[in-house]
């Protein structure tokens, strides 16, 4: 029954975007991109957990660069700009070429093509930035005999899949998805074609730390890898909304097929290239998101250090609530502080003389039983942009912490709540 009810609502799901991609076959692209704005602006207002990552992730993006009025201001820009680009990409999917040319300008783009057949074909990396869904038609507009395909993480609904798959694929675009293995991406680039790689998605612990923004974050390793294994070039891709339904693209030629670049060289070029226009970025994503067990990345991730200039400069303050210190939990937190280079580590505790460790903030705190005053310390604590709470409310020995299945809960009002309700405490809401 659960497998019938979700087939029924993609089919739903289905319905309702062939609706409006019939629909908007009558409507001028400006005027798809306005009610795309439209829907950002109420988006914003009703999704409020989603906005809740917006702002989080453009503090630590912006925040040293950026008043919170700023950074408010640049979170409706997100909104309106990513529901704009999210609707027009419906329209431009069915456009007649020439059309949608109209709706283009370039940058770069003529030398794109000489220094793919020169290098024995190319990488194009780029984030998910303004109407992406263009790019799936570069090859129309730009590649000429090149052949062209990209990276593909099929969608969960399989009958827009199957539809978004099928298109793509008629105008001559390959699509690879992870399960298709390394190979038939590789030939496409030793054929002398140009591999279209979306590499800002968080890769989790598949993936290779490297400062991102200055903040260690998790970044896929395929770029770097078929690049080595292809010796090809690299160039990235940039999609800025320049008006209502109309785009810039830029092409940026990063390496020679001669040049060696690593996962931190492709973090920075995608930096640079969100930099251009944040407001048309994809930032919905938990883009910096700890482990749900932080002390479980000790020794099992590197740290990607690189020639360029990206480095750990801003640090994800990780707070931990102890009710009293012991001496035998000194060493585990005191290699928690040295191990994470990204890690502010301030102990809670209501304790009145804490011990003096390397590394390690202590703040005194009222006792997590003092329901109301606990929950508006923390509440100014959020203020200053505090991000992370690790709430261990007993003494722990060293074992005992490092195995911990404590989580990290996410300093909103939702997770802090759930996480005081899991310890048997209810907390009063945080208005």
């Amino acid at each position: 029954m659960p497998k019938q009810s979700k087939k029924i609502g993609w089919r739903i799901e289905y319905t309702i975007y062939r609706t409006i991609e019939t629909a908007f076959r009558f409507l001028p692209i400006s005027l798809c991109y306005k009610i795309g704005v439209g829907v950002g602006i109420l988006s914003e207002k009703i999704a409020t957990k989603r906005r809740r990552t917006v702002v989080r992730n453009l503090r630590i993006a912006f925040g040293d660069e950026q008043t919170n009025e700023q950074i408010d201001q640049l979170t409706s820009q997100v909104f309106r700009h990513n529901g704009g680009n999210l609707l027009a990409s419906i329209k431009t999917a069915t456009m007649p070429i020439e059309k949608l040319r109209q709706c283009l300008t370039f940058e770069g783009a003529e030398d794109v093509v000489k220094f793919v057949k020169e290098n024995k074909g190319a990488i194009l990396v780029l984030p998910h930035m303004g109407n992406w869904e263009v790019g799936a038609r570069l090859n129309e507009l730009v590649y000429e005999d090149l052949g062209s395909g990209g990276m593909y993480r099929p969608l969960n609904n399989p009958y827009l899949d199957s539809l978004m798959k099928a298109r793509r694929e008629r105008t001559g675009t390959q699509l690879f998805a992870r399960n298709d293995g390394m190979s038939p991406p590789l030939q496409l680039i030793r054929d002398k074609g140009i591999l279209g790689i979306l590499a800002d998605q968080r890769a989790g612990f598949a993936g290779q730390v490297t400062p991102f923004f200055g903040r260690l974050a998790s970044f896929s390793p395929l770029p770097q890898i078929y690049k080595k294994r292809t010796k090809c070039g690299l160039v990235s891709l940039a999609i800025i909304t320049t008006g209502a339904g109309r785009w810039k693209i830029k092409y940026t030629i990063e390496a020679s097929s001669t040049d060696s670049i690593n996962t931190a060289d492709i973090a920075k070029i995608i930096e640079r290239l969100m930099r251009l226009s944040p407001q048309d970025c994809f930032w919905v994503q938990d883009r910096w998101k700890l482990e749900a067990k932080p002390l479980a990345l000790i020794g099992k991730l590197p740290v990607i250090h690189s020639a360029s200039s990206n480095s750990v400069d801003k640090k994800q303050q990780l707070g931990i609530y102890l009710e009293s210190t012991l001496s035998d939990q000194h060493e585990a937190l005191t290699r928690l502080a040295h191990h994470r280079p990204d890690i502010q580590l301030v102990c809670f505790s209501p304790e009145s003389s804490p011990p003096t460790l390397d590394g390690i903030t202590f703040v005194q705190c009222p006792k997590i039983s003092e329901q109301s005053n606990f929950t508006a310390f923390l509440q100014q604590r959020d203020q200053e942009h505090f991000l992370d709470l690790l709430l261990i409310p007993q003494p722990s020995h060293v074992d005992e912490f490092e195995n911990s299945l404590t989580s990290i809960h996410h300093f909103d009002t939702q997770n802090l709540n759930q996480a005081l309700e899991n310890l048997g405490i209810a907390a009063e809401p945080i208005s």
